[in-house]
């Protein structure tokens, strides 16, 4: 294949064909030629499709496999069938028992409060009160992250990109075990790429204004989600303000930014103080979210502490070819490829891993669930820039080669994930994905 500089539009008939590496502004920003080497377009599609199914599928299979629910999912289903079966007032009484009786503090605290009312919706429309309303949140929402994170390809990348990413995703080992259970990871993990999503769509055009809304509305949600809430929220924020201030000089939507980055805190704390039923019990719930009781403090000292080289080791046996490209996706960003999106997978991806690895008991793959699409992302940029160089520097043939060999190793890297998946979490029906259970296993 031979580089093909038009900036016409491909037909349904035309073949894609990779362009040189495209070049960059002073920011870093490429070219908008479009770049996407290999066969027709509407292969690409097909795949992608296709892709995106065997993932639900795979999730599908996994669902009636869990033998026993964790702890931390019997108290979700507990608040959730309470507040199902008696209404939001009852959130009250829910925070004065997290308060007064230790022994629930050593479990998620009712300040994840979103995860608990949309439990509690499921639970009301189907008529149920079990934990199987979480397990089609999980499910549900990990399928729509694989069709988010094709869309965020497509839209910021090309479909070569979308479709190696969504690759990855599908056979992720974490996603796969938090897709079959009743906690709030998968539905955590779709809210952080859709954050990361709506934050790149106002990075690409900070003039419009519509999607400002939406961010602040999806940090809010955040915020009342779980803890970690802030640090998808304050790496998308932060990002975001160096964009509107360093490279636009855009000082109103800045402004506009960091005042409503402020109300929605303001919110969110109304928010828990209403549902908590006052600040005499939002205070001190929120202080024991973050310093949990004995028994929780324990186990995550046994089983989720670890130096943070062994965790990164966990992210090699979990999947060593995604862990990989991931790395060399990372390389590309930071040396070649600064587009806006490839930047914010970046940040949002090295906040989470440094926080999982190296914050203290934190060492669990769960707490990695809303950097994942924006890991895969990395791999699927990895994977499409080294096929790119090779394209580039080989002949027709040897590069076909390559390329063969390549999708080779991959495809049998991700069968050696969905084995891991398989033997490490299915077979054991371990209760956690915290890194001493998995090694283990």
């Amino acid at each position: 294949m031979h580089p093909h500089h038009s900036r016409q539009p491909a037909s349904a008939d035309t073949p894609y064909v990779s362009p040189r590496p495209p070049a960059h502004s002073r920011f870093g920003e490429p070219d908008p030629r479009p770049p996407a080497p290999g066969p027709r377009p509407r292969l690409v599609w097909y795949a992608l499709a296709a892709v995106i199914f065997v993932g639900c599928w795979l999730r599908f299979l996994h669902l009636g496999d869990v033998e026993k629910r964790s702890p931390d999912e019997d108290t979700y289903t507990d608040f959730a069938a309470r507040i199902a079966d008696k209404g939001i007032g009852t959130t009250p009484t829910l925070f004065a028992e997290f308060v007064q009786k230790s022994d629930q503090q050593n479990y998620p605290a009712p300040t994840r409060l979103t995860y608990f009312v949309l439990e509690a919706a499921v639970m009301r429309i189907a008529e149920i009160r079990d934990a199987s309303a979480g397990v089609a949140i999980s499910f549900i929402l990990s399928c729509l992250s694989l069709v988010l994170l094709a869309w965020i390809g497509i839209r910021f990348f090309n479909p070569w990109v979308a479709l190696s990413a969504v690759t990855f995703m599908a056979f992720s080992v974490g996603e796969l075990a938090m897709a079959r259970r009743a906690w709030q990871d998968s539905a955590f993990g779709f809210l952080g790429l859709l954050m990361m999503y709506v934050a790149c769509e106002i990075a690409s055009n900070p003039r419009r204004r519509a999607w400002y809304p939406a961010f602040l509305a999806l940090g809010t949600i955040s915020l009342l989600t779980k803890q970690t809430g802030v640090i998808v929220y304050g790496v998308c924020g932060m990002w975001l303000l160096w964009v509107l201030l360093s490279k636009e000089r855009l000082r109103k939507p800045a402004a506009l930014l960091v005042w409503g980055s402020l109300a929605s805190v303001v919110v969110a704390v109304c928010v828990l103080v209403v549902a908590a039923g006052g600040f005499a019990q939002v205070v001190p719930a929120l202080k024991l979210s973050i310093n949990p009781g004995p028994r929780a403090i324990a186990y995550m000292s046994e089983y989720s502490s670890c130096p943070w080289y062994t965790f990164v080791y966990l992210l090699w046996i979990t999947g060593p070819i995604p862990l990989v490209l991931a790395a060399a996706g990372a390389a590309v960003v930071v040396f070649r490829d600064r587009r806006n999106a490839a930047v914010c997978a970046l940040l949002v991806t090295a906040a989470f891993v440094f926080f999982a690895s190296g914050y203290p008991l934190m060492q669990n793959l769960r707490y990695l669930s809303p950097a994942n699409g924006a890991f895969c992302l990395l791999a699927g940029i990895g994977f499409w820039y080294l096929m790119n160089l090779a394209q580039q520097r080989l002949q027709k043939t040897a590069y076909q080669r390559v390329l063969v060999v390549s999708i080779v190793v991959v495809l049998i890297g991700l069968f050696h994930d969905y084995a891991t998946f398989n033997s490490t979490v299915v077979q054991p029906g371990i209760l956690d994905l915290s890194v001493k259970l998995l090694q283990h296993a």
